[in-house]
């Protein structure tokens, strides 16, 4: 292969969308182009000559690619895998990938592998199906709340009645045990509808609601449990509805102390989301704030229905604070979503700072 088409395939790798990776036998890189530098947080400097786990914190089955590619001599395709690069362990990638034999001049043979990076789509369409899911289950609450405290206002009303015939003390007892009984009920109906008074947006220091929020947590955190204020404080004012969002952070920073127990630590952390899509609209910019804690993580056993109303996986908890969050969060039309593995769980709202974009002005 002479320089000048070497130096012409250089370039065509280097200007490629597509991340290409090139591995020697011994499944360590020789080549990554800028594309995969970008996806990966690496540089290729940094890359060169070390295994595939320098780059990636779970690179198991990156490797069973290559090695089958070396062993069959044949290309091997591995579609929708999840890595974790080493240098953004917060932000997993979703991606497709091809994985093809090769060999320049006498060397031996390596392997060429080519990421797709389908993050964003695969986020558009879990978000959606959130947005979706969501929406269904509120229909279903509100039908079911008007089913349930129609009854219980005769039921109340009757026990009340019989309260005032009953002469025997001891019987009227039973009678207020059940009007508290019926009162109850319907406060748990009222919980779980949220609040539904319309919104009030104004323009918010959204700084201002965080410090505030970090304020209450810290007053019953124990002291192994450190909060971390990690904000980026070019963001403009947000326009929204200041006391029930107080309600979501809220909620969220106290779950979050919550799952660390006696020690651990929680961030709250802001930033600006350019050109973000939410569900299947896209928005010039979005707000994220994140909760993110150090603890065991959500048990997978409650990942898939978490925002539901009554799930949860604490003895103690009532499991509606997050399908309440989230219902305040869509009514701004915004978002809560989290990914969780033991060590580190994140739960972020997103908020758009703007209107839609229209499909013109994309």
């Amino acid at each position: 292969m002479t320089d000048a088409i070497q130096n012409y395939s250089r370039q065509v790798l280097d200007h490629l969308t597509t991340a290409v990776l090139a591995l020697d036998a011994g499944l360590c890189v020789q080549f990554m182009n800028p594309a995969a530098e970008e996806m990966f947080g690496l540089s290729a400097r940094q890359a060169g000559g070390h295994p595939l786990s320098r780059l990636f914190l779970n690179s198991a089955e990156l490797e069973t690619i290559a090695g089958r590619v070396l062993e069959k001599q044949t290309a091997v395709a591995g579609r929708d895998l999840e890595l974790v690069p080493r240098e953004m362990p917060t932000l997993p990638l979703a991606v497709d990938c091809s994985a093809s034999n090769f060999s320049i001049e006498e060397e031996a043979d390596g392997v060429l592998l080519e990421f797709q990076d389908t993050t964003r789509l695969r986020r558009i369409n879990k978000e959606a199906e959130l947005m979706q899911q969501h929406g269904v289950s509120r229909k279903i609450i509100r039908q079911l709340a008007h089913e349930i405290k129609n009854p219980l206002g005769g039921l109340k009303g009757a026990a009340q009645l019989l309260q005032g015939e009953l002469l025997d003390s001891d019987l009227a007892e039973y009678t207020t045990v059940m009007v508290r009984e019926v009162d109850r009920l319907a406060d748990l109906i009222d919980r779980m509808l949220g609040p539904t008074r319309a919104l009030d947006r104004r323009s918010c220091n959204l700084h201002e609601v965080l410090d505030h929020v970090l304020q209450l947590v810290a007053v019953d955190a124990p002291t192994g449990v450190s909060l971390v204020a990690d904000f980026d404080l070019s963001l403009p004012p947000l326009e929204m509805d200041r006391d029930l969002m107080t309600q979501v952070f809220l909620n969220l920073a106290r779950n979050g102390v919550q799952a660390l127990g006696e020690e651990g630590e929680l961030v709250l952390r802001t930033r600006v989301l350019s050109n973000f899509t939410l569900g299947h609209l896209r928005y010039r910019m979005v707000a994220s704030i994140e909760f993110q804690d150090n603890g065991p993580g959500v048990d997978p056993s409650v990942a898939e229905t978490l925002f539901y109303p009554l799930v949860t996986s604490r003895s103690n908890g009532t499991g509606l604070g997050l399908s309440i969050s989230q219902e305040l969060a869509n009514r701004h039309n915004g978002l809560i979503e989290f990914s969780s593995r033991p060590g580190h769980t994140v739960f972020q709202v997103l908020l758009p700072m703007s209107t839609a974009m229209d499909s013109s002005d994309e």
